[in-house]
């Protein structure tokens, strides 16, 4: 039956409450204009992206991003931030970016009003669509690293930083190989602030032609979907921007709110949720609330959690943002109120003995009653850096020394590379001629072939050994020489050696008195020319160059088929087996080419034996009554230098993770037994070593009106994060 105006109904604002949305992307910023009326979330306008890079010029980034904005926002204030989980902890904003948020809302006159992170708000948008059975992987594409994130059956797991490289799908596979812990998810999320568009577009199609069967644990070929910037918005304020319309009282959370937002988006029953609340308290999910900070660390390792219900983002009041909220009880409803209507005692007191009955349903089904203690730990950060040398020649890895076991991977390959040649050579003809030689001496004189004629500056050599004469007097006593007529060739090649006939040559170090020669002929066919040749230096740059590409190529190898766990790095210790080059020094050519075979050398270790050596270098530093797990370690390494003749390579280790505190599980249980909801979050939140916690009592219905905890501690299940 149906009872007209027994309950009053929920007010609505009716007049626009504006607000600015500022998305803060890797050095990327954007702006949007948004309402709440009408129980309706609407996108007014959006700005293009800023680019920013140092922190200094953020703010006016961000001014020209709200510039774009139009006439509309002049007189808006209230601002709901997104963030990147770099700048976030799990104590809120961190210490260096809440003085930029002072500076930044100061400077820009704006309040902030609350605060989510991107890759959470995305998480939390498909847990309401697709409830606990969600299964993914969130990937993000930044500009120095890949952040990878995996979700199972609605709970956060492993999360895995990747240095970025040149080529995006190969570190996104290099994430894939680190996630070991059974069967992968076949839905992936990529989202980037850092790359285009297209670009996103280009490395899912790579990734779709990849066959990720074979080599990942996958359930099914994973398939790929982008989350555009736009929709990235679009998820934002069906989170946050809703968190934020409950806690100012513009939202009803009992109802499902409209939301219009871009058209990237095209199918409305996936914007818009309706929130209903028993299935909201089965999962441990509040969708009316915006996206609780948590941090997201390289090569961070987590054990699984179940997403928290997210918090109204609402900022301290105090100018350094030192109490961002990550946490805050859910909007209080007001309690019924009765009508002043006479026509209307006889149905309220039919509906006081219906709820006297439904008291007494309750009181008779408390029986059935069990709770879901959701604790977050505080905890405190370890980090450690230090350098490791990679050694082959140890039989185990040591902290005390930073030594890591390695091993020594060999692998050949083989290629060719053609180069142009850079040399240069003179090519020609020596001129030749006839000359006679004259003997003024006494005796006869043997020239030997290649003897030296010059006539000081041009040198000719004799063809061939040749004796003359000696010297004999005529009737009238004259001195006549004796001579021969004989064949020389110029010693050196070109047209400069082309002499006239009757020029004197003196013939090597002998004085004109005794021995002197005279061309008979002209000295004819001297020619040059300038060709290109190889050099020596062009037959080591070229060998230095194949070498490199080689061993590139050998080290590649080697680390595809280094499998799972492991990790492989370059010792540049190539050696050469075999080399060919299709032309000799000197050799006349324009281009050449090399053909080589090298063997390269490297080493490899294992994911494992760097956790359990970083596991003990940071044991020293956690603090009493704090522990740590070895795959809650955050480990990233680059290489210092390269191997030396001892084998060894040298890497930088940056080590951190979250110390959490040692608890007592059951004694808790114990204390919070048979309390109310408000007594038992009081107890919990109380405790030095908890942060944050929430209560799910079930069957929510019996819930609703007796919020008591089960008073059998086996009824209550304590989940701690």
């Amino acid at each position: 039956m149906k009872l007209p105006g027994l309950f009053p109904p929920q007010k609505t604002a009716s007049v626009p409450h504006r607000f600015f949305l500022i998305y803060f992307g890797e050095h990327t910023v954007r702006a949007a204009l948004w309402q709440i009326e009408n129980q309706k979330i609407e996108l007014l306008t959006s700005s293009t992206p800023h680019p920013w890079k140092e922190e200094s010029g953020l703010v006016d980034a961000t001014d020209h991003a709200l510039q774009e904005l139009g006439k509309e926002s002049e007189q808006v204030k209230q601002t709901l931030f997104a963030l990147e989980p770099t700048w976030v902890n799990q104590q809120g904003i961190l210490a260096d970016k809440k003085t930029l948020f002072q500076s930044l809302t100061k400077e820009l006159a704006l309040e902030a009003v609350g605060f989510v992170v991107i890759p959470e708000a995305i998480i939390q948008y498909q847990l309401n669509r697709k409830g606990t059975s969600l299964q993914c992987f969130v990937i993000e594409i930044l500009a120095e690293r890949v952040s990878m994130t995996i979700v199972k059956n609605g709970k956060l797991g492993q999360q895995e930083m990747v240095g970025r490289s040149n080529n995006v799908v190969d570190d996104i596979k290099e994430g894939f190989a680190r996630f070991q812990d059974g069967a992968l998810p076949s839905l992936v999320f990529l989202y980037s602030a850092f790359l285009t568009a297209e670009e996103l577009e280009e490395a899912r199609q790579r990734l779709l032609e990849l066959d990720l069967l074979k080599e990942f644990t996958f359930m099914q070929q994973p398939t790929f979907e982008v989350v555009t910037a736009e929709e990235i918005t679009d998820i934002i304020l069906q989170t946050g921007g809703r968190a934020v319309g409950e806690s100012h009282h513009l939202i009803d959370p009992a109802q499902p709110v409209m939301v219009e937002s871009s058209p990237t988006l095209t199918d409305p029953e996936d914007l818009v949720q309706p929130v209903v609340e028993e299935e909201t308290e089965e999962l441990a999910l509040d969708p009316s609330m915006a996206v609780a900070p948590r941090p997201m660390h390289e090569n961070k390792t987590s054990p699984a959690h179940t997403i928290p219900p997210m918090s109204h983002p609402t900022f301290a009041a105090d100018s350094e943002l030192s109490a961002f909220p990550t946490g805050a009880p859910p909007t209080q409803r007001k309690g019924l109120a009765l009508p002043h209507h006479p026509i209307l005692f006889g149905l309220i007191g039919v509906v006081l003995g219906l709820l006297l009955l439904a008291g007494g349903f309750v009181f008779a089904s408390g029986k059935m009653m069990s709770a879901a203690v959701n604790v977050e730990l505080k905890s405190q950060t370890v980090s450690k850096q230090l350098e490791l040398k990679l050694d082959p020649q140890v039989a185990a890895s040591d902290p005390n020394t930073g030594v890591l076991k390695a091993e020594i991977v060999k692998q050949t390959a083989s290629g060719e590379k053609t180069a142009e040649t850079t040399g240069k050579k003179i090519i020609g003809d020596k001129a030749t001629g006839k000359v006679i030689i004259f003997n003024r001496t006494s005796s006869p004189k043997t020239f030997q072939a290649g003897t030296v004629f010059s006539d000081g500056t041009h040198k000719f050599l004799l063809d061939k050994t040749e004796t003359v004469a000696s010297a004999s007097t005529d009737s009238s006593y004259k001195t006549i020489p004796g001579q021969l007529e004989t064949t020389a060739t110029a010693q050196a090649i070109g047209s400069e050696s082309n002499i006239a006939k009757d020029v004197e040559l003196t013939i090597d170090t002998f004085s004109k008195d005794t021995y002197v020669a005279r061309t008979n002929t002209e000295f004819a066919g001297g020619t040059s020319r300038e060709i290109k040749a190889v050099s020596q230096k062009d037959q080591d740059d070229l060998l230095t160059a194949l070498k490199k590409e080689l061993n590139d190529q050998a080290v590649k190898q080697l680390q595809e088929q280094a499998g799972s766990g492991k990790y492989v790095f370059p010792t540049n210790r190539v050696k050469v087996t075999t080399s060919k080059f299709s032309a000799e020094v000197g050799k006349e050519t324009n281009t050449f080419s090399l053909s080589l075979t090298v063997e390269a050398e490297a080493l490899a270790y294992s994911a494992d034996e760097l956790k359990a050596l970083a596991s003990q270098v940071v044991a020293g530093s956690v603090p009493a009554g704090y522990s740590i797990a070895e795959d809650q370690l955050q480990l990233l390494t680059e290489p210092i230098t390269t191997a030396t003749a001892s084998a060894q390579v040298s890497i930088k280790a940056d080590i951190s993770g979250a110390a959490k505190p040692q608890v007592k599980a059951e004694e808790w249980k114990q204390e919070i037994a048979g309390k109310t909801e408000a007594e038992a979050l009081a107890i919990l939140k109380g405790k030095p070593e908890i942060a944050n916690a929430a209560i799910t009592l079930q069957p929510a219905l019996f819930a609703r009106f007796d919020p008591t905890l089960p008073s059998d501690p086996s009824k209550i299940t304590l989940q701690l994060q």
